[in-house]
């Protein structure tokens, strides 16, 4: 095995990196959607850096009495939103409301049944014809 330390000096260890480095940021240039991704990151962190200079202080400030203002503005629409074609991760607000309700299934399905047993007969024939109904279409449509 040989030893790099000793074949080579740190110059030359340099030189041989800078040079490698040269080549595959070359091959990588080559390709223009890898060019246009890294100037498009390089323009983002250098507003952002300079957003940072002028601002900097400013945001520290601002953001987190933004935030609590957001916050606070929120409806149960915002709150407990699905996630839908623009967002397609889950808010935390809708996955606690899905473990509140899986942890209680015991005490919903409970007062299912009690709200069954003490509902008027008419309104329960209603409810049933119904869900008869669409059950019938969907099996029928295939929807």
């Amino acid at each position: 095995m040989i030893d790099f330390n000793e074949a080579l000096s740190q110059e030359e260890m340099h030189d041989i990196a800078k040079e490698q480095f040269i080549l595959a940021l070359r091959g990588h240039f080559a390709n223009e959607e890898n060019f246009k991704r890294i100037l498009s990151n390089l323009s983002y962190n250098m507003v952002w850096d300079k957003v940072d200079e002028v601002a900097g202080s400013t945001i520290e400030e601002y953001l987190p009495e933004k935030v609590q203002s957001i916050i606070n503005d929120l409806s149960i629409f915002n709150i407990f939103k699905k996630p839908d074609a623009w967002s397609r991760e889950t808010n935390n607000g809708y996955q606690i409301l899905e473990e509140c309700l899986r942890e209680n299934k015991p005490l919903i399905a409970s007062k299912t049944v009690e709200a069954i047993n003490s509902a008027p007969k008419k309104y329960l024939r209603e409810l049933s014809e119904e869900a008869f109904k669409t059950i019938i279409e969907r099996a029928i449509t295939g929807k």
